[in-house]
């Protein structure tokens, strides 16, 4: 059952870093996002005031207006401080199970009640959990670790990272990709 628990915390941890990251990474594009839009509006409007560019900037800023209403409803903050209660709470749960102060039964009661506190982690925060503490052991403590990542393991851990940054590389790129769109074909 202890290593049960510590493997859960560990996947709560990911869950806890994925949705800080979110967090950060959803305000950050927001603000890009609006300066990119007011920062094209006012040289369009600087330099071509009654070109069609002028409407799909004002569009893009409507965009951004109602993205970060969209992005508020996710809670990432308010679900991060969810979960990282639950892998405190795990935490103490662990010292209890490695010194066997309570039955197995109770144990289990008790994981299933603090599990039952949060949303559950991802496979991907899963197999991250597994390759960081594997990364992050010496060659002693791997031979301590009960659950060691496989081909699979190392293969989504590797694609999830890759796709993550990615989409955040696109998401980062997309204003000045519509930017030059514009400048390319509409001058």
């Amino acid at each position: 059952m202890d290593n049960k628990i510590w493997i859960t915390r560990r996947a709560r941890i990911q869950t806890e870093k994925r949705l800080l990251s979110n967090a950060f990474h959803s305000q950050l594009l927001l603000l890009w996002y609006s300066f990119s839009g007011v920062a094209v509006a006012i040289y369009y409007l600087s330099t071509s005031p009654d070109q069609p560019q002028n409407v799909i900037w004002v569009v893009f800023s409507v965009l951004v207006l109602v993205m970060s209403g969209y992005i508020q409803g996710f809670s990432y903050k308010k679900r991060a401080d969810a979960v990282k209660l639950c892998y405190e709470d795990l935490d103490k749960l662990y010292i209890k199970a490695k010194n066997q102060q309570t039955s197995e039964e109770s144990l289990y009661d008790e994981y299933k009640m603090i599990l039952d506190s949060c949303e559950n982690h991802t496979t991907g925060d899963f197999y991250e959990a597994i390759c960081v503490e594997y990364l992050n052991s010496s060659d002693s403590d791997r031979k301590e670790l009960t659950k060691l990542p496989n081909f699979y393991i190392w293969t989504c851990f590797t694609l999830n990272r890759v796709c993550k940054w990615v989409r955040l590389l696109s998401l980062y790129a997309l204003p000045v990709i519509i930017f030059y769109c514009i400048l390319k074909f509409l001058n």
